[in-house]
């Protein structure tokens, strides 16, 4: 059921597992459990159901654990439950390719997190070549795009895509999440047309509806595309879609990017107080990770862009601080940096022509 993206028939057959005195394959219980509850936009009920099972219980599911839990902002119990150092359960490819995803996001939390993007692309491609399609809080292909986005590699992140997509990395459920990051790749890349493309493969992916994840992930690439063709009547439309999927869904480290998008769009729409106390929550996880660069950049780098729409150079400055502190782990950030300095300089007349 989970496999062919129906949700809650998953959650029924598991909820009845679970209440079991002594449920068999309880492991594999909470993997599904985990998968639906991420797919659902709330990752920290998956990192509960880790927590639950235990460390001993763990097995080739630890590095699961660990995706859950710092995506949910819990990296104290990602490090107990998968410690640095740990080996694959068996020389398998689906094990390694498992191991090396954990790994891989706990890399990204590291002040100079370079090794990160190459261990999940190592894993994305370990799972292509593996065939499986087992329940994850999210794929090594998804992640890695991620990371690639993140650190300004679109076209990095689109080769990890399709390379997913070809080998139906996840499975029928894994196809939209996929495509909609796909998506964004282009997105960033000016390329409205290939935004276009990709989002409506990821419509019609399988024959259920959006889940609330990719639902909320969708409605902010609508935003996104709207606000750069530079259509009020678009972006109004977009943001009512968007107001609505936020209700279903919730801030993870996975999510920044679209809540960083939001953010830029509200306060073109004077609509600020709507993601205000989303945005708390975005920059309290961050706080809790320590404030890794390759995941705080971007958002920060929002919140400049936010402020400059806004004419608040108060709120720019914490933001324009932590992109210079940042610019010594992340190139990204040094360019980012950058442009906010000039767009002070232009904001406060102090410019050259």
């Amino acid at each position: 059921a989970a496999a062919t993206g129906d949700l809650d028939a998953a959650g029924r057959i598991i909820d009845g597992l679970l209440v079991s005195s002594d449920p068999p394959d309880v492991r594999l219980g909470v993997d599904v459990a985990a998968s639906v509850w991420a797919q659902r936009g709330l990752l920290v009920r998956s990192a509960d159901l880790y927590a639950w099972l235990g460390p001993a219980n763990m097995g080739r599911s630890a590095p699961l654990a660990a995706v859950a839990m710092i995506g949910s902002g819990d990296r104290a119990g990602a490090e107990e439950v998968f410690p640095a150092g740990s080996a694959p359960v068996s020389p398998t490819l689906l094990a390694v390719a498992l191991s090396q995803t954990g790994k891989g996001v706990m890399e990204s939390m590291e002040r100079d997190p370079h090794k990160g993007l190459p261990l999940l692309i190592h894993a994305s491609d370990m799972l292509n070549a593996s065939g499986s399609a087992l329940p994850l809080p999210d794929t090594p292909g998804a992640l890695a795009a991620l990371l690639a986005l993140h650190s300004g590699e679109s076209h990095v992140a689109d080769t990890i895509i399709r390379s997913a997509v070809a080998a139906r990395q996840g499975g029928d459920a894994a196809k939209p999440r996929l495509h909609l990051l796909q998506a964004w790749s282009a997105m960033q890349q000016d390329d409205a047309g290939e935004a276009r493309l990709a989002i409506n493969e990821a419509s019609k992916a399988n024959h259920w509806p959006l889940v609330p994840r990719d639902e909320f992930l969708c409605a902010a690439l609508e935003v996104g595309l709207a606000r750069r063709s530079g259509d009020v009547h678009d972006l109004v439309m977009a943001w009512e879609r968007a107001r609505a999927a936020m209700l279903h869904s919730a801030v993870d480290l996975y999510s920044l990017l679209p809540w960083g998008e939001l953010m830029i769009a509200a306060a073109r729409l004077r609509e600020t107080r709507r993601v205000a106390d989303y945005l708390d929550e975005a920059w309290a996880l961050l706080t809790k990770l320590g404030e890794p660069p390759l995941w705080a950049v971007p958002l920060h780098w929002a919140a400049v862009q936010a402020a400059l729409l806004n004419q608040s150079p108060a709120d720019l400055a914490p933001h324009a601080a932590a992109l210079v502190r940042a610019a010594d782990y992340s190139h990204m950030a040094a360019v980012l940096a950058a442009a906010g300095k000039a767009w002070v300089s232009v904001l406060a007349g102090r410019f050259q022509t």
